[in-house]
Parts: structure tokens; sequence; C-alpha cells
């Protein structure tokens, strides 16, 4: 195995190979022997972390509030989503700042329309999954649902009640992964008559979504927004509009990513407000996640609420 290891006497030495040797990109340091250890998983990024651009090494990188500070690189997000929760691995982060419906930096949280009526070829997402009393008994007949926050007390939404509530207090339902809360831990997607009606929690493809509303026109106001936001690190054409299944990750977690976003200086997501996803309803209207009482529901894709820009990361070694 000897031949396998290399030494490295710095820590700065070793970055300085990784990034320039993509050879053994699933590797590690161990610092107290500078040996490179064979490393399969990475660490998770967990929800409130800070995603920042290392100016020196040109990389995106992942730490606590606590271990950031200017020095290490400029800040360009909030963890959203964890790896461990994406299908395909990557980070999801949450803009620092609002955005103006031209894609521009702004100071403020900033209401834009989702676009105009009609059928967009994205697929419609008529259902939002409800829970029963007995801890597990789906039926999802109603086209909405509280998701708890830890803004609420007692992990239940503001208005939920035992037909429209989760039962879980961190995490919300991914496409994938089986480690969840949720009590039969149902969360695939629940095809019905015909394959129309789909739970919308399952759609975690934001950046598809969006790429898609892009290509039919600037009038797709809110998706256009995303797309030409650009930061230090993630250029315009990669930040998107959230799909509903990104974008209800905020609301367990709330205040914490809130109280980052306060400590960064960034933009707070506003208590009151209404925020689109990418996630379509039907011709006429597409879903948003409300921060107010934790809805997830539908509204007229013409009606003007809140944006805020998510970006997909992926990970390696030298992201930690």
């Amino acid at each position: 195995m000897e031949q396998y290891l290399k030494r490295f006497t710095t820590n700065e030495e070793y970055e300085d190979y990784m990034k320039n040797n993509p050879l053994f990109p699933n590797t590690s340091l161990v610092l107290e022997t500078g040996e490179v250890h064979y490393n399969p998983q990475y660490p998770v990024a967990q929800i409130g972390w800070v995603c920042y651009y290392d100016n020196k090494y040109e990389i995106l990188r992942f730490c606590s509030l606590s271990d950031y500070n200017t020095s290490k690189g400029v800040a360009v997000g909030v963890v959203a989503v964890p790896n461990n929760c994406t299908p395909d691995g990557t980070v999801r982060i949450l803009a620092l700042s609002g955005i103006t419906s031209g894609g521009t930096i702004s100071s403020s949280n900033n209401g834009m329309a989702w676009g105009p009526e009609g059928d967009t070829g994205l697929r419609n997402y008529t259902k939002v999954p409800t829970w029963g009393n007995t801890m597990g008994t789906t039926y999802g007949n109603n086209s909405y649902a509280y998701v708890p926050s830890d803004k609420f007390t007692s992990g239940t939404a503001a208005y939920g009640n035992a037909s429209v509530k989760y039962y879980t207090t961190d995490y919300m339902c991914p496409p994938i992964l089986t480690s969840f809360n949720l009590p039969n831990k149902k969360c695939t997607e629940e095809i019905l008559s015909g394959g129309v009606n789909v739970n919308a929690l399952t759609d975690f493809d934001g950046a598809g979504n969006t790429a898609a509303l892009v290509a039919l026109g600037s009038s797709y106001v809110a998706a256009s927004a995303c797309s030409k936001y650009h930061t230090v690190g993630i250029p315009e054409g990669s930040w998107y509009l959230p799909a509903c299944g990104e974008l209800v990750y905020i609301l367990p977690k709330f205040t914490v990513i809130n109280s980052v976003l306060s400590s960064l200086g960034a933009v707070q997501l506003g208590a009151s407000y209404y925020y689109w996803s990418s996630s379509e309803y039907l011709s006429t209207g597409a879903r948003f996640v409300s921060a107010y009482d934790g809805t997830v529901y539908r509204n007229l894709k013409s009606d003007a609420l809140y944006v805020r820009a998510f970006a997909s990361v992926s990970l390696s070694p030298l992201c930690f």
C-alpha cells in the first residue's frame, strides 16, 4: 500500500496538489501523519453552514458559521439542503441577497410574477402529501399541506391540524433517502390517475425547471431573474428558482437560516412572505411556500410573490 500514499509537509502543499491533480478526487489529508487516505464519503454540509469562495484556491468551500471569517473568503450562500438529501449528492445553497426582476443583487426581498398563464411543458405537481392521525396514513387529496418550522411551537405548523400537517420537526421529504422521520417514509411520487397528479415535494430539479422556463423567454420573470443572478464563484446561469422539494427545506430550519443570514450581514428571509418555487401546479398556477404559516400551496402565475435564488454545488475533498 505504501506506493499509493503520498506525503506532504504542509496543508498548503496538500491543497495545491489536490487542485492540480484530480486523479485522486476521493482522498483526504490526515494532518498528524501527512498521509493521504482514501475517503469515499464526503462530510455532510449541514443546513445553515456558510458556502464561501476561496480566492486563493479558486474553489467553493463550506464551514459552520462559527468557523467562518472573511479571511477565509467571500461568503456566497447558506446551505439550505445538505448533500445527503439530494438525488445527486450536491449541496443546495440559498443566495445571501434579494434579487430584482432583472436578476441584479438587491438589499431587500422583492416580489415578481412567476410568468404568464399557459402550458410550459413542465410536469404539473398537483398534489401535496398529507398525513392522518394514525401516524402514517397518507391520503393527499388536498392540494396543500402545512410544513413544520422552527418558528412554531411543538413542531407543528401555525395553522396545522390533524388532517394537514407533517409529524416531523427537522426534515422534509426528499425524492430519495429513507433516513427521515416521516412515519411510513412514503416519499415517492404517489402517481394517481393516469400519472397526472404527483407529489410536489418530490420535485428537486429547480435547475432543470429554470432552464426550461428561461428557454421560453423573459416573460417567465422569476426563473429568468434567478438565472441572471451571479456571485463570485457562481456565474450567471448557475443560480436558479428552487423547486418545491428544495424550497421547503428552509422551513424546518427557518430561524436557524435567518440567524446565519443576519450574522453575515445578508438579506434575511421575510418571516411573513410567500416564496415562489419553480414547480408548476397547472397551466394557470405554480407552487409557493409560505414562511408565515408553513403552507405549501399554489397561486396564479401572474401574481407577484417573493423570490430567492438557489445554486447547486458539487463537492470535492477541498470543499471542507
